[in-house]
């Protein structure tokens, strides 16, 4: 690529693409460039993302549409973009931007989102961090957010405090989802993610990314920024569920934003849907089975964050404590079985032998991991009495 094509590579102000005019650029990517416009449809203002690989693409000064520098990968990479649209435009979720439309032009895609405005959290979180209870419920308003891309099969893949949006009501928005997964085979080995935030599997060829992978990167976001003087006025569970959620080693994280949540909710759940996130990644525990047979009559309270200390449950003998936990995995292992079954033929497994080849495998996997999340979940909850 010349050094001309390159100083030509943003669009200038002033220009139209369909009913959106360009007024200046936010930012620049790997994957793109993104502007703030104003679309005379919608009456106002929106943040417009181009897709523009800068090593995949040039485009001329003074001329806007885009040239590949490879035929095959730029259009992987445009399928990758629109499929990012896609999976935004599928949610719903006031943590998570949204997207309003997308279209193809100048010989790639836009995607036209929502423009959030607010406080970058790497300014808003240093200024409230004394707030103690502000900050827990931002945080659980993220934990909330990621829990309902989770359970759609998304993955962020780089959370960091430049992709948090503040609102002025203090709601929480995730923004920039150009390295988002969703669903992937096992064979993925892109690599992504922002150093000193993104989960070290996500710079491992064949990492075990998932869920846990951004629930790393927000403990992250939010531990680089809260001074040691200050975390020490924070309950130590607070603290305590921030140094795991951040730990190196996947096997000592949280499983999903809902273990977390839980724990700074004071619930005695550790509950967690179980979530197909198919091919990479395995399910999640489903401790509500659990916690429906230790206690079945007992609702989790709903108290102010976060006093993080839990009560003793009730007092099982051994063998029921092994009754209980073959039956909680028994019933999640079905389950995955099935869920995988459905999956099979999407990812290329068509033969009788080879889709049950890989969905023993995949269930083998899961079974190994999950011993240990079931093991800690029991040791946590049931406690003897007295």
């Amino acid at each position: 690529m010349t050094e001309t094509a390159q100083l030509g590579v943003a669009l200038p102000p002033g220009t139209l693409l369909g009913h959106c005019e360009l007024r200046e650029v936010l930012g620049r990517g790997g994957g793109g460039i993104s502007y703030l416009a104003y679309d005379a449809h919608l009456e106002r203002e929106v943040v417009i993302k181009e897709h523009f690989p800068p090593t995949l693409c040039f485009r001329r000064p003074g001329d806007a549409v885009v040239h590949p520098v490879s035929d095959a990968g730029y259009e992987r990479s445009l399928d990758a973009f629109c499929r990012e649209a896609r999976i935004l435009a599928g949610v719903n979720h006031p943590g998570v931007v949204k997207v309003y439309d997308i279209f193809q032009a100048c010989g790639t895609a836009y995607m036209v989102m929502e423009y959030v405005e607010g406080e970058r959290f790497g300014d808003w979180l240093p200024a409230h961090a004394a707030e103690v209870q502000g900050v827990c419920a931002v945080l659980l308003q993220l934990l909330e957010a990621l829990g309902y891309l989770h359970a759609h099969e998304v993955l962020h893949r780089d959370i960091k405090p430049s992709n948090i949006i503040i609102r002025d009501d203090a709601q929480p928005v995730l923004i920039d989802f150009g390295a988002a997964m969703l669903g992937t085979p096992p064979t993925t080995i892109t690599l992504v993610g922002t150093p000193g935030y993104a989960a070290p599997e996500q710079f491992q060829q064949h990492g075990r990314v998932g869920p846990w992978s951004d629930l790393y990167a927000l403990a992250h976001s939010f531990g680089k920024l809260l001074p040691v003087k200050v975390l020490r006025r924070y309950p130590r569970g607070f603290v305590r569920a921030l140094k795991r959620a951040g730990e190196d080693d996947i096997d000592r994280r949280y499983v999903c934003a809902a273990d977390w949540e839980g724990v700074l909710r004071n619930r005695q759940s550790g509950a967690c849907r179980v979530m197909l996130f198919s091919g990479t990644f395995l399910l999640g525990v489903l401790s509500v089975i659990a916690w429906a047979l230790l206690a079945p009559q007992q609702k989790a309270a709903e108290v102010e964050p976060p006093h993080a200390e839990v009560e003793p449950a009730a007092q099982y003998t051994d063998a029921e404590k092994t009754l209980i936990k073959e039956r909680m995995q028994e019933i999640q292992r079905l389950r995955y079985r099935e869920a995988l079954e459905r999956d099979a033929e999407k990812y290329g497994y068509t033969g009788e032998g080879d889709r049950r080849a890989w969905i023993d495998a995949k269930v083998e996997e899961w079974v190994r991991q999950m011993q240990h999340q079931t093991q800690e979940l029991m040791e946590r909850q049931v406690v003897p009495a007295g």
